[in-house]
């Protein structure tokens, strides 16, 4: 009876060790009845007996935490199935080696000091990876994960042998492959954090290079002002009207050029907007802006930057290919209401866009340089676990998306 109530207490506190594991990766739903029969399901696979020759029980156990995975847990297919091919092999791995190596005798005991130390091994080290791999990453971590995978199904098939020594070792291959993929993450998220900080910190060192030249520029005009007014005052005085107008409409339009628009407190994104908002105006199109964004804290700068950039980049060619510069418009909205991020933007066009298995391709002739910018942003929304939609309206291209902050 003792035995049994341990046996029950571990199996609860490992399901709690693994269910926090696979939420470093995945975001589970929010509803208690959910997550609590999910724990309780988890460590009972954790305790699965494996016997010899019989797939039936790990069969039963990956069933289990695929469906686990799927109902209570959030985001894309990939990452949820990838989460299976990651933690199951390890899970098999340790209960193969508490069967036929330690017979069970020390199966409570080896079980729960397995989770519990890589639960304190990962926990914080892989606490910044929810939103950062991508679903090429997790591809990625699937083709090194499916050896292991497999592994484990052939060891249990080799269990019928009874021979203990190539079982233990196959099932310990299985756990240090897993566990070095647990490593490996970490070391792409250090070298992702490390890129995102290096790019915005030369991108702010262009803001504050950006201001001080602007700076200058209005030391500058300061400067030069007596001599304006002394040339408008000379102008009234010859009644040459037009000419003092037309100078002083010479003089608003230099200020107007000088100035650095406010359009968020962030200044990596006030950057961006700044310089592709000065690029359409140097191309004669009319641009409408209803922009209202505190910090985003929620977001990576070079996430927004690329979101931003991307979209810009391509509303703003398309406008330019239309021959009637009275005809190039483009509207950008964007926002934070009610818990989430809103962005909109709408461009008129001339060209017909090319759609191939879903995908717009790119009209550039080195389609192998370019045709990334949407599929990056797309991976990026799906990424926030937000919405994206793309609409050809004829003569307008609107890019409208939402995700949740």
């Amino acid at each position: 009876m003792l035995m049994a109530i341990v046996g029950l207490i571990s199996s609860i506190i490992v399901g709690y060790f693994v269910f926090h594991l696979i939420r470093l990766f995945i975001q589970p739903r929010t509803h208690r009845l959910v997550q609590i029969p999910a724990m309780l399901i988890l460590g009972y696979i954790c305790f699965n007996v494996i016997f010899l020759a019989d797939l039936v029980n790990i069969s039963y156990g990956l069933a289990a935490f695929l469906l686990i995975t799927l109902i209570c847990f959030k985001g894309s297919i990939i990452s949820r199935v990838s989460v299976v091919v990651l933690f199951y092999p390890i899970m098999t791995a340790v209960c193969i080696i508490c069967t036929e190596g330690l017979k069970t005798r020390f199966t409570i005991p080896v079980t729960f000091l397995f989770w519990m130390a890589v639960y304190l091994l990962f926990k914080n080290r892989l606490a910044n990876s929810l939103n950062q791999l991508t679903s090429r990453m997790w591809l990625l971590m699937d083709i090194i994960c499916t050896a292991a995978f497999f592994m484990t199904f052939l060891v249990v098939l080799k269990m019928e042998t009874g021979e203990v020594a190539v079982i233990v070792l196959g099932a310990c291959t299985t756990i240090i492959t897993n566990i070095g993929v647990l490593v490996l993450i970490i070391a792409v998220i250090r070298s992702l954090k490390e890129q995102s900080d290096l790019k915005q910190l030369q991108m702010q060192a262009a803001y504050y290079d950006i201001l001080d030249q602007e700076h200058r520029n209005t030391r500058k005009i300061r400067h030069d002002m007596n001599n304006h007014m002394q040339v408008v005052d000379g102008l009234l005085k010859e009644t040459q009207y037009e000419k003092a107008h037309a100078y002083i409409e010479s003089v608003f339009t230099s200020l107007n050029r000088s100035v650095l628009k406010n359009y968020t407190p962030d200044p990596v994104i006030n950057l961006v907007l700044n310089q592709k908002i000065k690029s359409m105006e140097e191309n004669h199109i009319s641009v409408d802006t209803k922009i209202c964004l505190e910090k985003l804290e929620c977001f990576q700068d070079m996430d927004l930057c690329c979101i931003f950039s991307n979209t810009l980049d391509n509303a703003l060619e398309a406008c330019g290919k239309i021959p009637d510069e009275s005809k190039r418009r483009i509207e950008i909205k964007a926002r934070i209401k009610n818990g989430y991020f809103s962005y909109s933007l709408t461009n008129t066009k001339a060209n017909q866009p090319v759609i191939r298995n879903g995908k717009f391709i790119t009209d550039k002739a080195d389609k192998k340089r370019h045709g990334f910018g949407i599929s990056n942003v797309k991976e990026i929304v799906a990424k926030y676990k937000g919405e994206i939609e793309l609409n050809d309206m004829g003569d307008t291209f609107e890019v409208v998306m939402i995700i949740p902050v």
